[in-house]
């Protein structure tokens, strides 16, 4: 609709210019007719002669006829350029539609998730490798990362479209708490096998009894609980080989909840 409106303005403006020029063409023609006559009218008052006469009015019939080609000429001119730059303007106009088109196409659901991965998501979990996320969080992200992909598929609120049925049709799934776990999970074991203060600050434990209520959950229970192993003592015995570390985290990447 725009790129209609657009198109009809170019031509309405084109055709403005072109009655312009048209205008300004036969004033000035009208101009030179009328002072040819007078010319015509003093030279035959003062001049008697018939002959002189005869020429002057041959020579007046030859100007206005002069005038009139070159009028009509313009004219031509002017509805030719009147019409090429139409032509012109609706030919780009296509062009650009059938570009949009094309872009449309070609920028894919996985291009696009590319795109909210390098420039949102980079932001979202500036971080988070040293989080502590509970359900809440976890909730609130996950909410976070589906509203984000329907903004970027332009999927209305009223298309009353769970979100199950929303990743199945874009065959997508969540990822937000997975690259969270993964990089948590690296950084965990980076700080495990420096074996310096970190280390201590992240396995160490206080002398005394702990505060009534229930415990808050810690990252390294909630990186056991990913990675599918019974107690976090043991997966930190694990942290202290490289590989076998990314192995797990690997796995975990694939199959974890």
């Amino acid at each position: 609709m725009i790129i209609i409106i657009i198109i009809v303005i170019i031509i309405v403006v084109v055709l403005v210019v072109a009655t312009v020029v048209v205008l300004e063409v036969v004033v000035v023609v009208v101009v030179v007719v009328v002072v040819v006559v007078v010319v015509v009218v003093v030279v035959v008052e003062v001049v008697v002669a018939v002959e002189v006469v005869v020429a002057v009015l041959v020579l007046v019939v030859v100007v206005i006829v002069v005038v009139l080609v070159v009028v009509v000429v313009v004219v031509v001119v002017v509805v030719v350029v009147v019409v090429v730059v139409v032509v012109i303007v609706v030919v780009v106009v296509l062009v650009l539609i059938v570009v949009a088109v094309v872009v449309v196409v070609v920028i894919s659901i996985v291009v696009r998730k590319r795109l909210l991965d390098t420039f949102i998501e980079t932001v979202l979990l500036y971080g988070c490798a040293a989080w502590t996320t509970d359900e809440r969080m976890k909730s609130s992200l996950e909410a976070t990362e589906m509203w984000f992909l329907r903004r970027m598929l332009t999927i209305p609120w009223a298309a009353k479209k769970t979100n199950e049925e929303f990743l199945t049709e874009t065959q997508t799934t969540r990822q937000v708490m997975t690259k969270i776990r993964k990089r948590q999970a690296k950084f965990i074991g980076h700080v495990r096998r420096r074996n310096q203060l970190e280390h201590l600050v992240t396995t160490g434990k206080f002398d005394g009894k702990r505060g009534r209520g229930r415990p808050r959950e810690k990252m390294l229970d909630s990186l056991a609980d990913w990675m599918s192993i019974e107690k976090p003592s043991e997966m930190i015995k694990k942290m202290s080989c490289r590989v076998g570390w990314r192995s797990l985290i690997a796995h975990a990447s694939r199959h974890g909840t």
